[in-house]
């Protein structure tokens, strides 16, 4: 049998758990969205609750840095949404599409290559006690909230940059509203500008002839680090999990042989 000991699971939560204590940071950007509040509810904290409810605890694997994706996300596109409200707010050329330019800004700039947050990572549903019961899937149109209690992540091998694109893409699609997609699609300048800024900002802003500054944080990124993981300890199966990470790795690198004459696999 092989040896175990204690390894996290996490309890999944609802979108909206994630973002309790963020009062100051949603005010911030309903300002700077030009949007009366029932309509800033209804497009952009939808979408930030079904965000934060497809990615849970996960810490960074797109950026050089180990914070939890909720909160970088969350920063840079407050960052890129307070840019475009200062620099070009009174800006007369745009009048009537601010509101629908904001929020294609913000939107992507919360969704950037998600579909990346998993290049490395399966996550496994399971019980209380760490008993699996099936993986997650983020392209099954479903959030992991609505697959179970509890989560654990498990290390895969790196999927393709071309997959993780697409998955951006069919990530982006599921979380963004269809009423935020259908007025997205009345201007198919913004819309255009929003795809492609999904995928790479630079080829995003170009096409609005946007300048941003993507280094700088927003101002209240204090406020978005305060954060509490709930977890708890179950079983783990330590040999058994780096048995099947070696033999994933030894197929793909051909080190064995597999399906071939004479192999044991």
């Amino acid at each position: 049998m092989a040896d175990s000991k204690a390894e996290s699971a996490y309890f999944l939560r609802p979108g909206s758990h994630f973002c309790q204590g963020l009062d100051e940071y949603f005010e911030k950007i309903r300002h700077y969205s030009h949007l009366e509040s029932h309509f800033f509810d209804e497009f952009y904290l939808t979408l930030i609750h079904r965000f934060c409810e497809y990615v849970q605890n996960l810490r960074e694997d797109r950026y050089q840095t180990d914070e939890f994706v909720i909160h970088t996300s969350l920063k840079q596109a407050g960052s890129l949404l307070q840019q475009l409200h200062l620099k070009y707010s009174h800006d007369t050329s745009i009048g009537k599409q601010w509101d629908l330019l904001a929020f294609a800004v913000f939107s992507s700039a919360l969704l950037h290559n998600c579909g990346f947050i998993f290049r490395n990572r399966c996550i496994q549903i399971v019980s209380e006690t760490g008993a699996f019961e099936r993986d997650w899937l983020p392209f099954k149109q479903e959030s992991p909230f609505s697959s179970g209690e509890y989560y654990r992540e498990r290390y895969i091998s790196s999927l393709s940059e071309d997959l993780c694109r697409d998955m951006t893409l069919w990530l982006s699609y599921e979380l963004v509203s269809e009423i935020s997609l259908t007025w997205l699609w009345q201007d198919q300048k913004i819309f255009n500008f929003w795809r492609s800024s999904l995928l790479s900002f630079q080829e995003g802003f170009d096409t609005l002839a946007i300048e941003f500054d993507l280094s700088k944080e927003m101002e209240l990124n204090e406020k978005l680090r305060d954060f509490t993981v709930e977890e708890i300890q179950v079983e783990g199966m330590d040999l058994a999990e780096e048995f099947i990470q070696w033999l994933q790795v030894s197929i793909e690198d051909k080190s064995i042989d597999f399906n071939e004459k004479d192999s044991y696999l």
